[in-house]
């Protein structure tokens, strides 16, 4: 088990996965398809963390809706990060996302390393996950 995920609590265990993507599908569907993957997996995303961890409140399609607003999509961009931060951290990892990294890479790299480092982020989370409910279904 990786050092940087402590056990989940067993409300935790019980909570819905959200589904592993590769980061490189992530960014080669979401060009292939001009950008409207990009927008269905945001939705994804952001319905999958509302499930898992129901402490933290969003609405997955305001948010996408504002991902298609100039500047509103910083704010979006930056909200999803702190919203999977937070899962993050609720879950007991040390090493977790950056949002202003994340908010960065979305207005700078005109979006391509945005979503990679969320899908590496959240895949990351997704696979230490499931290591830890296996390991306490041993136990």
């Amino acid at each position: 088990m990786p050092s940087n995920v402590a056990m989940p609590e067993s409300s935790q265990v019980d909570s819905p996965i959200g589904t592993d993507r590769s980061p490189a599908s992530v960014l080669g569907l979401s060009v292939v398809t001009l950008g409207i993957y990009f927008l269905v997996w945001y939705y994804k995303i952001n319905n999958e963390v509302r499930h898992h961890d129901t402490t933290i409140k969003v609405k997955p399609g305001w948010s996408v809706v504002a991902m298609c607003i100039p500047i509103c999509n910083l704010v979006s961009g930056f909200s999803t990060a702190a919203r999977i931060r937070q899962m993050q951290l609720d879950e007991g990892a040390t090493h977790t996302i950056q949002p202003l990294l994340a908010a960065f890479l979305l207005m700078v790299t005109f979006g391509i390393g945005f979503p990679l480092y969320l899908a590496s982020q959240l895949r990351e989370h997704w696979i230490d996950h499931q290591r830890a409910t296996a390991a306490l279904a041993t136990t």
